[in-house]
């Protein structure tokens, strides 16, 4: 066996979805609440935005 096999199936990283290889960023230089106003979304929409920040 090689060590390759020891350590279980090689996983191609091109092979993982976008979001797993990226990883969750922790801040970003431009936030969104600088550039719309969570009043004018529908409700939906707005726990839909909501969530993406949590």
């Amino acid at each position: 066996d090689s060590p390759e096999h020891a350590t279980g199936p090689h996983i191609n990283e091109l092979d993982m979805p976008i979001a797993q290889r990226k990883g969750k960023r922790s801040c970003t230089m431009h936030p969104l609440s600088g550039h719309l106003s969570m009043a004018r979304l529908t409700p939906t929409y707005r726990q839909f935005v909501k969530g993406l920040s949590a």
